[in-house]
């Protein structure tokens, strides 16, 4: 039971690991992809934004240099003139050779700059760029457009650089709220799968518990079953299995002290007349007959017994073979009931048949199968009164073979009826005969790939239909 414990709690932990770990990686993931996303954004808007001033600043400009009035100097003049948004970026003005000639911040003018979206404007088109300032090593991003004057020619560069500290502060934050955000929800996780798992364990741990005392023998406690999943059927299928093992002992012991009670009677029987022969001292050879009769007849019904309890240990063992050959079904049966006939005239009992087809061929094991219709036929005669009639008939149709025997007996009991073909189980009649010939019977046509049905009305009689494939 330690070990089960052990392993219960075994698979507590690994499913608590592999669950977060799935989770938190899945999580990271997302998590990554959210900060890529979130991070774009921001730059993108700086860019666009750096953009859209500068295509309606240069577009503005740009009118008075192709108007020959105003040389590269004067226009780069104005236009730091009139900057006013110095608090959110940085305007430059860069000549044709790179030179930054102004900038609205007073630094770095008189110096080159060899970045990228600068000369991509020298050739005549918008350039962009972001990376870390040469001096401050801040982060920026950058975006030029080209002055061109009347003649189509560039003439300069107008450059907006912008800090993307704010931005970066704006991904940071995210970062951290969602850093936030995913250790709560693997908080959650972690509550939620610690509870879950804890009700799925303790019901499988109850089942075990139980599972195990089963083993050891106790049957008699039960699973309480409060539970409406895959674990409740598991549940009530213990339940069940327990009950139909202690049916099943039941039966079994009962069966044992029953086949003790039926071979006590015969060897009692044997061994008193077998004693009374010895000892002599009979008048007439009547009395000989007599007893030499009784011990023959309980001799052969012994013999009957053991032959039934031989059968039932080779079908318990899997020892139980047929072997097949291709034979006349209804000559067997006919046979068969030629075989009872004494009997039947004996006790007063009409025995028909009624063989509408004759020389019909199947396969299996004569033997097998004239050992079913005796014991069937045996309880029919067994339960039949004097004066009543027994029918034996056989259909035939294109694929099987039906073989009916219907008596006019007492009848089954109709909650007995599912139950005479278990093993070890008895009727309520004192006739009754061991408990497992209908169970061995049951086998042997199911090996013939047939069934045996059994229909009975109390007081009117008992029909048994044993199908069998040609």
């Amino acid at each position: 039971m330690e070990k089960s414990r052990k392993g219960i709690t075994g698979i507590k932990r690994r499913w608590v690991r592999n669950y977060l770990v799935t989770i938190l990686v899945i999580t990271i993931v997302v998590n990554l992809l959210f900060m890529v996303v979130i991070r774009n954004f921001y730059y993108n808007y700086v860019n666009h934004s750096l953009e859209n001033r500068l295509s309606v600043s240069a577009g503005f400009y740009n009118k008075y240099l192709k108007t020959d009035n105003y040389s590269f100097d004067e226009i780069a003049q104005l236009i730091i003139k009139d900057f006013e948004d110095e608090q959110i970026v940085e305007l430059q003005i860069i000549d044709k050779l790179g030179l930054i000639q102004y900038s609205s911040s007073g630094f770095n003018t008189e110096t080159r700059t060899s970045a990228q979206d600068v000369q991509v404007s020298l050739r005549g088109d918008m350039g962009h760029w972001f990376g870390r300032d040469e001096g401050t090593d801040e982060k920026i991003m950058s975006a030029s457009i080209p002055l061109i004057n009347s003649s189509g020619n560039t003439i300069g560069v107008m450059r907006y650089i912008s800090s993307l500290t704010k931005a970066d502060a704006m991904v940071y934050r995210m970062a951290i709220y969602s850093i936030f955000i995913v250790l709560s929800v693997l908080m959650l996780l972690l509550v939620m799968s610690l509870t879950f798992s804890a009700s799925i364990l303790k019901p499988i741990n109850d089942i075990v518990t139980m599972a195990k005392q089963m083993a050891d023998g106790n049957l008699n406690d039960r699973i309480v079953n409060n539970y409406k999943d895959e674990l409740g059927l598991l549940a009530g299928t213990l339940n069940d299995m327990a009950d139909q093992i202690q049916k099943t002992e039941r039966l079994k012991n009962d069966f044992i002290a029953s086949i003790s009670h039926e071979i006590r009677t015969p060897l009692t029987a044997i061994t008193g007349w077998g004693e009374t022969i010895l000892t002599g001292g009979f008048e007439d050879m009547e009395q000989v007959d007599k007893g030499l009769s009784v011990i023959l007849r309980e001799t052969t019904r012994l013999s009957g017994m053991v032959n039934e309890l031989l059968d039932f240990s080779r079908m318990e063992s899997g020892r139980f073979t047929l072997y097949l050959e291709k034979f006349m079904i209804d000559e067997e049966v006919a046979s068969t009931i030629q075989m009872f006939r004494p009997r039947v005239e004996k006790m007063g009992i009409k025995l028909n048949q009624k063989f509408e087809f004759e020389g019909i061929s199947i396969e299996g094991d004569s033997n097998r199968l004239r050992q079913v219709l005796i014991n069937l036929l045996d309880n029919a005669i067994k339960f039949t009164p004097e004066g009543k009639e027994i029918l034996v008939d056989i259909i035939q149709e294109e694929k099987f073979v039906q073989i009916m025997i219907q008596d006019q007996g007492v009848g089954i009991a109709e909650e007995d009826l599912p139950l005479v073909k278990n093993k070890f189980y008895k009727g309520q009649s004192k006739k009754s005969g061991s408990g497992i010939g209908l169970a061995i019977c049951s086998e042997i046509i199911a090996q013939h790939g047939g069934e045996i049905l059994l229909t009975s009305q109390l007081g009117i009689g008992t029909t048994a239909t044993i199908t069998l494939r040609k």
